[in-house]
Order: structure tokens, then C-alpha cells, then sequence
């Protein structure tokens, strides 16, 4: 059975071509080709902007009295800030990376966790291997919730060298969002709360209430240099801003050495995170 987002008549007004994925959702596989006049504006011709119906995206939720344990013995990063967004590693026991999605520490107890690249599938199944590890009987992380809030809220991308300009006809200048690597509630036109993530320069992820998408998509695409991509676009502009010896989206397992990760700041010194002591012997 074929499942449409929340934002799926607007495609279809667009002139959206869609496809599907292995569960049935459809996605934007491509719009048609900007009118003559549009392409030629003054606006185009100074700025990028983008904008793409998110829905599908691989995040979690992570909440609970547990919840910052859990992502320290998940994540080999340190996410030790609230209001930080950043780039993570995780591994496998055997130190091999699972993947590098992004982290924010969005409030007490709660965390966002967003993957853009291929290995999303593979770390959507490690997080639920990890969530059930048992020490005896003991299972440390009963208490930690993984949830998504697909029927509640919309993930929509702002992307492009006029993405922040775009923002700032919603919120003003001052608002903390705009620093790069960060996470923080934005109230659009002051009163549409959302949660946005700013994992990289120009790229921002806003979690839009159900009820008002297709008002903000609409508004959105208002402004003439704002143009309309695929899921996919989005996805791939994100991942290409990482750096290209990460092999972000490989598909093979992944080995990289503790020196490497470490150049990235993507491991802490201690040894409490999964293949900590794998990744140890790789020092030398």
C-alpha cells in the first residue's frame, strides 16, 4: 500500500514525479524544469536557496532519565553541550564504523539523531541492538525512548547560500540557530514553534507542526529564489559538506584508524563508548 506524506498534494501541485521506497512511501524523485522567466530573475541569479520535503529521513528522539548514557555508549563523539549540533561516529565492537550521523543535544535528557547517507538503514538497527543490551538481567537502557513523530511533525530542509536569508524574514538576526552546529526552538512569524538543527553552513533542518507544513511550504516557495528539490538532493548537499576521507556514504564496512576519526574531532579520550578499545590498537 502507497503511503502519502503530509506535504504530497503540494508535489502533485508542482508537477512532482514521484517514486517509491522498500516500505511504500513515496518520495519526489524530480520536479519539472523551472520556467524560462523564473531561471532569469535577478533573485536567482544572486541567491540559492532549496527547500525539500524531508519526510522518510532517517531520525530518532532519544529521551529519558538514561538517555545521555545511552548516546555516550553509542556515540564515540563528545555531546556534552546542549544547544550543539554535531557530526558523530559510531561503531561496531570491532571499531569498524556503522555510521556518521548527526547528534543534537536538543534539551535535558533528549537527543536528535539525523542520518542523511546510506548507512542510515544499518544504524537504525545498531541503535536497537544497543538499546537492548543486557548486563545479566540488567538492561541499562529500559528507561531510554527512541521515538519518531512522523504524524505530528514535518521535517522540512532550507539549504543554499540564501538559506539563512530566507530564515531571517521569519526570526530575527540574533537568534542562535543562525551559529553553525546548532539546535534550538524557532518560533516562525512568532508562532510557529519549531525545532531546527544546523549541522552544516547553510543547511538547516526544521521539524514544522502537521497542521501548519503546507502553510510554510507554500510560504516558503513564495520567494522567487527559492526552488524545490528532491529528498534526495537534500540528502546528498548535506553529506558532500563532510569530508570526502570519511567515506560518508560507502557502502563496504569501514576501518579508519583512531588518528584519522581523531583529526575530525570525532572520538573522546575515554574508553566508555562501543569499540573504544578496538579503535585503542589503531593508535600506533
Amino acid at each position: 500500500m502507497t503511503h502519502h506524506g503530509i506535504l504530497y498534494d503540494e508535489h502533485v501541485v508542482l508537477g512532482a514525479n514521484f517514486t517509491l521506497d522498500e516500505g511504500g512511501a513515496e518520495h519526489v524523485a524530480s520536479y519539472p524544469q523551472q520556467s524560462s522567466d523564473a531561471a532569469n530573475s535577478k533573485d536567482l541569479a544572486d541567491h540559492e536557496c532549496f527547500i525539500a520535503d524531508m519526510s522518510g529521513v532517517f531520525y530518532r528522539v532519544i529521551s529519558g532519565v538514561d538517555a545521555q548514557a545511552y548516546i555516550s555508549m553509542l556515540s564515540a563523539t563528545d555531546h556534552a553541550g546542549i544547544g550543539d549540533t554535531r557530526l558523530s561516529c559510531v561503531l561496531s565492537g570491532d571499531g569498524s564504523v556503522i555510521s556518521y550521523p548527526f547528534i543534537a543535544h536538543s534539551g535535558d535528557n533528549e537527543y536528535v539523531i539525523l542520518d542523511t547517507s546510506f548507512r542510515a538503514q544499518t544504524l537504525g538497527m545498531w541503535m536497537d541492538f544497543v538499546q537492548h543490551i543486557k548486563q545479566d538481567t540488567y538492561e541499562p537502557f529500559a528507561h531510554v525512548r527512541i521515538a519518531t513523530y512522523d504524524e505530528k511533525l514535518v521535517p522540512i530542509a532550507l539549504y543554499g547560500s540564501a538559506a539563512d536569508q530566507l530564515l531571517l524574514d521569519y526570526i530575527g538576526h540574533d537568534n542562535a540557530v543562525f551559529e553553525n552546529g546548532s539546535v534550538c526552538a524557532i518560533s516562525l512569524d512568532g508562532h510557529i514553534t519549531c525545532l531546527c538543527l544546523h549541522p552544516s553552513q547553510s543547511w538547516y533542518l526544521l521539524f514544522v507542526p502537521a497542521r501548519y507544513a503546507r502553510l510554510m511550504w507554500r510560504s516558503f516557495l513564495s520567494f522567487a529564489y527559492v526552488e524545490p528539490q528532491p529528498y534526495q538532493h537534500a540528502c546528498t548537499r548535506l553529506c558532500l559538506s563532510l569530508p570526502e576521507e570519511l567515506n560518508v556514504n560507502s557502502n563496504d564496512k569501514l576501518t579508519l584508524s583512531y588518528r584519522v576519526l581523531n583529526n575530525y574531532n570525532l572520538v573522546r579520550s575515554d574508553v566508555s563508548y562501543i569499540g573504544a578499545r578496538e579503535l585503542q590498537t589503531t593508535k600506533g
